[in-house]
């Protein structure tokens, strides 16, 4: 059931279109995270970034259907330049939360779920989110370098 709506929400609602950028482009950044994540946000911020944090919600935070609440749901809306979804195993609220973004670029993991992300990152499920952060930059820093 829980999926039958997502993909109702997922058929009326993803009409982003992917703008592809460069690391140096790249100004304001939303991360996506199961857990906090200081050393990355304070990286990003002494390279000039502007960084938002959405944490993954836990079960209490979500309804029925697993979507997030309304005030999650409209932090990742906001427009932003780069997505960074960090999750590192594929969730029903972290799809909820990619679809609802404004991002002009969303990357991250490979995951099942097909045109969420504009960038896939092929990484092991379950590994820490440092490596996939690694492997994300040194993508961006490639494109158009």
């Amino acid at each position: 059931m829980k999926k039958l709506f997502y993909n109702y929400y997922k058929r009326h609602l993803l009409k982003r279109e992917a703008k592809m950028r460069n690391w140096s482009e790249i100004r304001t950044i939303l991360i996506l995270t199961p857990q906090p994540v200081p050393d990355i946000e304070q990286e990003l911020q002494q390279e000039g970034k502007k960084t938002w944090t959405v944490f993954l919600p836990g079960e209490k935070e979500v309804n029925w259907v697993g979507r997030p609440s309304p005030e999650l749901m409209d932090a990742a809306a906001i427009p932003v330049d780069l997505l960074i979804d960090l999750q590192q195993n594929e969730t029903l609220t972290g799809n909820y939360l990619t679809l609802a973004s404004a991002a002009s670029l969303c990357i991250g993991r490979r995951r099942e779920e097909e045109g969420l992300l504009d960038v896939m990152m092929d990484m092991p499920a379950g590994e820490s989110v440092r490596p996939l952060y690694e492997q994300i930059r040194k993508y961006l820093r490639v494109i158009n370098g």
